[in-house]
């Protein structure tokens, strides 16, 4: 809801810049771009003990992420909703889509609850506003 109203989203799936915000470091160091990616190789960054933090935030592999969300979030543009959840989980494209340049397969769900939440919410809030 907090999202809605604001439209300056926060958290993991909804985050613009989630792959910037979040990440997974692992028992052993190994450092991926969130805890859904942990032991799939392809996203593997690096790890903290071997080439430090910092190397596995530059490393090409989050680089690359962080340009596949661009690109899912330009296909969501005439979308009213863009700025609330911006293109949606990185994670849940690959795993359902196999892609990271697609939108969050959920898109659909997820416009279904905004829209239907939405109004309900500028409702309450007109009635908390009329009582004050």
């Amino acid at each position: 809801m907090g999202n809605l109203i604001s439209k300056r989203p926060i958290g993991c799936d909804y985050s613009g810049s989630c792959r910037e915000d979040f990440i997974s470091v692992g028992p052993v160091g190994d450092v991926y771009p969130c805890g859904r990616f942990d032991g799939e190789k392809e996203f593997w960054l690096g790890n903290v003990h071997k080439s430090g933090l910092l190397a596995a935030l530059n490393s090409e592999a989050h680089q690359r992420m962080i340009a596949e969300k661009e690109k899912a979030k330009q296909r969501c543009s005439p979308c009213e909703y863009k700025t609330v959840c911006n293109s949606g989980c990185l994670h849940n494209a690959y795993t359902v889509r196999g892609d990271l340049k697609d939108k969050d397969p959920y898109c659909l769900s997820y416009r279904q609850v905004f829209s239907h939440v939405l109004p309900v919410i500028h409702k309450e809030l007109a009635k908390a506003e009329v009582g004050a």
